[in-house]
């Protein structure tokens, strides 16, 4: 079993489908499947945990007012009818 805690969530993702595909797959045996649904179980638990973060860390960001980390340099305007280029 694959400890979710030490791999990246894109690693995660990858061996969830593979977990995913071996079980529809059916040919692997009770017990096995037994094992991989909860090793699925848990990487889902921690690939969400790590979402949950990762949307808590974007609504800080958001609503941050902190200072400014770039700084706007030009403008761009389309007007109607003329082409942007």
């Amino acid at each position: 079993m694959t400890d979710p805690t030490d791999i990246s969530f894109e690693e995660g993702m990858a061996r969830l489908d593979s977990i995913v595909r071996q079980i529809e797959g059916g040919e692997v045996p009770i017990a096995q499947s037994i094992e991989l649904v909860a090793e699925g179980k848990a990487l889902e638990r921690s690939l969400r945990e790590y979402l949950d973060h990762c949307q808590a860390e974007l609504a800080r960001a958001e609503t941050e007012d902190g200072p400014a980390r770039f700084r706007v340099v030009g403008t761009s305007r389309v007007e109607p009818g003329v082409p942007s280029v």
